[in-house]
């Protein structure tokens, strides 16, 4: 699909994994930068994910991994626009990371997937 979509009711929790690699130097920024497919007054927020094991095919709400502490929120959205979190404190080597994405919104928003032309980026400044 070309968007994954996060919904406060019924709860529908979004998961992205980025492999961090070629890492030579400190990290002094990382950002999460999603584009919005639709419009939400609430809009998204980006939590941890230690576990970074789960399958995009298999992940269901029964068997996704456990969601950690709060990363940051983009704040209200619009469609057509591309949104930043600062993830700096969890993207910190060369390892995998985990992501979940929440809203407290009843209403769903839709977000660009990685099968999408504007797939969600972690960038990495040195």
């Amino acid at each position: 699909s070309t968007q994954i979509r996060v919904d406060g009711s019924p709860t529908l929790n979004s998961y992205l994994r980025f492999n961090v690699s070629g890492v030579t130097r400190t990290i002094k920024k990382a950002t999460l930068k999603i584009y919005a497919n639709s419009s939400q007054s609430t809009g998204y927020t980006v939590y941890r994910v230690a576990d970074t094991s789960w399958s995009e095919t298999a992940i269901t709400y029964s068997n996704a991994p456990a969601i950690g502490t709060s990363l940051g929120s983009s704040g209200a959205v619009s469609a057509g626009v591309w949104y930043s979190v600062d993830v700096t404190p969890y993207i910190t080597s060369n390892i995998k990371y985990s992501l979940a994405l929440k809203t407290s919104n009843s209403t769903a928003l839709s977000l660009a997937s990685r099968e999408a032309a504007n797939k969600p980026q972690l960038i990495v400044q040195f």
